[in-house]
């Protein structure tokens, strides 16, 4: 049965997390850029590309993540935005 109230992600909740080494706040500070709308398009996206056990699956989901960050970022204007690295 599904929800009265669907309940959107605001980001995603697959990603890195081992013995105290986390990409929790890499993909916080992207997703900080993404317009509420894609939101949940884009944390499946990184999800899929995350969960997809190809090889280098955690480097292509952030280095997609980042890509779109860095695409919207240009768009955005929020204040106290983080700084994102150039090269990941």
């Amino acid at each position: 049965m599904g929800s009265l109230f669907p309940i959107k992600k605001e980001y995603p909740l697959w990603y890195f997390n081992k013995r105290g080494d986390s990409d929790k706040q890499f993909v916080l500070d992207r997703m900080f850029f993404i317009p509420d709308e894609l939101k949940e398009q884009v944390s499946d996206k990184y999800e899929n590309i995350y969960r997809d056990n190809k090889p280098d699956f955690r480097g292509r989901a952030n280095k997609y993540l980042h890509n779109e960050a860095i695409k919207h970022k240009e768009k955005s204007k929020k204040l106290n935005a983080p700084t994102l690295k150039k090269d990941i």
